[in-house]
């Protein structure tokens, strides 16, 4: 009698935990603090409750890995086919270059706090998921813990710092941080050295039904050949699927939907980039109702501090990075947020510090992030994990 029940309490569950995404989409829209903090944010929280008021005899963990296993290579897949390295290559040099230098200061930042807090495995896998997550976004940390298989809870413990402090960075960032960088770097000035020749491409998403559904089986379609043929590969080169390496998929993942990306129709299905977002929605609210009370008044001090170091430590050497290198104050805190908060919060971040000539470029560095966080951070754990 039981497992009739419990396979009813597992399909609800599934049911339920797909429309939440759909819900916080639509909430995000209305209301505007629920905006703020995002649909991926309120995802993870609305997951938590489910998790915490459902009765966990029927949340499968099994079950969630298995489906997150498939949801974030696929997510990246759909992301990346929207890539643009044509107007990668149109950027003015100076806001790539103000955006490497961010790069270099997470890198140096992994490296030191690897040393600092003990050069184990556990910190190598914190040092690659937060190079991942400052250089890209959630969505690359999520392809670290996927590509080495990293434990629930340190995942979970990690995320859960990573907001707290990405809440702390958003604070400054709408605040002070305009007058505070402005007393060491020089004042933003008007360029014509390419920012004029990138659009920032805000098509009408409203479509016919058909068009619509259409658009995304086709992003589906081609995202599952794309991550079948990754495994298919895989399986070649390390003889079978039980020692096939994860981190060799994102990195196979992430190269080939770059390069269908090239591919004009596919790259203008904007489509892709929605169900890529829905799919890590998707992901942290069944991530979400894997994390108990208990975990979040649990929370390792050492891991809140890591986190904060390497989030602190990272701006500080890009202020002085550019600061040497002459970058303007506008751009530097623009390619701090396109990698550290991900393209979406850009538009937020522009209007804090009054200058929309820096949105696009802004948002096509912060997709830029997104590509090659996933190669950097796995390069990144190996490199670290190494040294052991």
């Amino acid at each position: 009698m039981n497992q009739p029940i419990n396979t009813w309490g597992v399909a609800f569950y599934l049911i339920l935990v797909t429309g939440i995404p759909i819900l916080m989409y639509f909430l995000c829209e209305k209301i505007k603090l629920m905006n703020f903090l995002g649909v991926t944010f309120c995802c993870f929280v609305a997951g938590i409750l489910v998790g915490n008021i459902y009765p966990r005899i029927w949340i499968k963990k099994e079950l969630v890995n298995d489906v997150n296993n498939i949801l974030v290579p696929v997510g990246i897949i759909l992301l990346l086919l929207n890539s643009d390295f044509r107007k990668w290559i149109k950027l003015s040099l100076r806001t790539l270059l103000a955006f490497f230098m961010g790069v270099v200061g997470v890198i140096i930042m992994s490296v030191l706090l690897f040393l600092c807090f003990g050069t184990t495995r556990e910190i190598a896998y914190i040092s690659g998921m937060e190079s991942a997550t400052c250089i890209g976004g959630t969505a690359n940390m999520a392809a670290i813990k996927i590509a080495f298989n990293i434990d629930n809870n340190l995942y979970n413990q990690i995320f859960l710092c990573d907001i707290l402090a990405g809440c702390a960075y958003l604070l400054f960032m709408f605040t002070i941080a305009s007058k505070c960088i402005g007393r060491v770097l020089k004042k933003y000035s008007p360029t014509n050295d390419g920012n004029d020749h990138v659009e920032l491409e805000l098509r009408n998403l409203s479509e016919p039904f058909k068009t619509v559904l259409l658009k995304i089986i086709t992003g589906l379609l081609i995202a599952f050949v794309v991550f079948m043929v990754t495994i298919g590969i895989g399986i070649t080169v390390y003889g079978s699927m039980e020692n096939l390496d994860m981190a060799f998929v994102i990195l196979g993942i992430t190269i080939l939907s770059v390069s269908l990306s090239f591919i004009t129709p596919i790259r203008r299905n904007k489509w892709n980039g929605k169900t890529g977002d829905f799919m890590f929605s998707l992901f942290f609210c069944l991530l979400g109702t894997t994390v108990y009370f208990d975990d979040l008044i649990n929370l390792e001090p050492r891991y809140i501090i890591f986190v904060l170091m390497m989030l602190i430590g990272s701006m500080l050497i890009h202020i002085i990075l550019c600061k040497i290198f002459k970058i303007d104050r506008d751009t530097m805190i623009i390619t701090s947020a396109a990698g550290i908060m991900s393209p979406p919060f850009i538009p937020s971040i522009a209007k804090a510090i009054k200058n929309n000539d820096l949105l696009a470029p802004g948002i096509a560095v912060g997709i830029l992030g997104l590509a090659i966080a996933n190669i950097l951070g796995v390069v990144i754990v190996r490199l670290l994990i190494n040294w052991i």
